[in-house]
């Protein structure tokens, strides 16, 4: 049971990552889902993670930390 739990959140969590991937991409870039391959669907969620990461509030406090120190 904890094992489709897990699943479950992480396919979510993927989904998540994927549509903010699709978000981020210029839609002129965008290749339709029907021809989206295991790789591109891997791209879109790997941009999700990364456009997700650059607007976190950790990023925030270390860029400043980094700031000060200088």
């Amino acid at each position: 049971m904890s094992t489709l739990v897990l699943v479950l959140a992480l396919t979510a969590v993927a989904a998540l990552y994927f549509g903010i991937g699709r978000a981020a991409c210029p839609q002129h870039d965008r290749l339709p889902c029907s021809e989206l391959n295991r790789d591109d669907v891997m791209a879109t969620i790997e941009r999700g993670w990364q456009a997700a990461g650059e607007h976190s509030e950790l990023r925030r406090i270390a860029d400043a930390m980094c700031r000060r120190s200088w």
